[in-house]
């Protein structure tokens, strides 16, 4: 992505927080896809091969920095397994 795409990519993120008033935090591009990667990968099963594509990696470790999780998403990650 050019210089310029990102500049104007951010512009708009934060025109947009700021007009819908979404949020008491600074928003910023960056922030938005770490916010999105998070979000798609609180389902029961996360695919994080699906979120890499979506967001244009090609090593899955560059994702893995974008994800953050939380006690209650591994604790209900590990209530889906079978007794051993």
């Amino acid at each position: 992505m050019s210089e310029l795409v990102a500049e104007a990519e951010s512009v708009a993120v934060v025109r947009i927080a700021k007009l819908g008033e979404i949020s008491t935090v600074p928003v910023s591009a960056h922030r938005m896809r770490h916010t999105v990667a998070t979000e798609l990968t609180r389902g029961d099963r996360p695919d994080v091969q699906a979120v890499a594509a979506l967001l244009g990696h090609t090593d899955i470790r560059t994702t893995l920095r974008y994800v953050h999780t939380d006690t209650a998403q591994m604790r209900r990650l590990l209530t889906g397994l079978p007794a051993l």
